[in-house]
């Protein structure tokens, strides 16, 4: 009785099925019934202040977000995100890159402060890796 019943009546494969709804509920149910949006901001203030107090105003400066959605800039030039992501990759820490400068740091609703620090000791040593200072 949830299912469409003539053809054309949906719009994608996966949109609006009966079981992609019931796990969009159940996930909800998890994230309210876990705090995890402020559990997240709390995080996201955590990470942010390691962030700056490990790396200053140099070379990875600003860096914003909210909650756990993040974006670090770095200042040593064009696609310097892309050489520090690759060397985080080679560390087993996957960073995506924002724009030609910036990295966007987007961990977990469940990240543990201890994944944090270690993310941030990787980010480090990838940093080290590629900057030009």
């Amino acid at each position: 009785e949830v299912a469409y019943k003539l053809p054309g009546e949906h719009c994608n494969t996966f949109g609006a099925s009966a079981p992609a709804c019931a796990a969009g509920l159940k996930v909800l149910e998890i994230i309210q019934k876990e705090n995890l949006c402020q559990r997240a901001e709390k995080k996201g203030i955590l990470l942010r202040a390691q962030l700056q107090k490990r790396f200053g105003y140099s070379p990875l400066t600003p860096v914003s977000g909210i909650g756990l959605m993040n974006r670090a800039t770095l200042q040593f030039g064009p696609n310097g995100n892309s050489r520090v992501a690759e060397e985080a990759r080679k560390r087993g820490l996957f960073l995506t890159g924002a724009g030609a400068m910036s990295l966007r740091l987007m961990p977990p609703l469940t990240v543990s402060e201890e994944e944090m620090k270690q993310a941030i000791d990787i980010l480090n040593e990838a940093i080290q890796q590629v900057s030009p200072f």
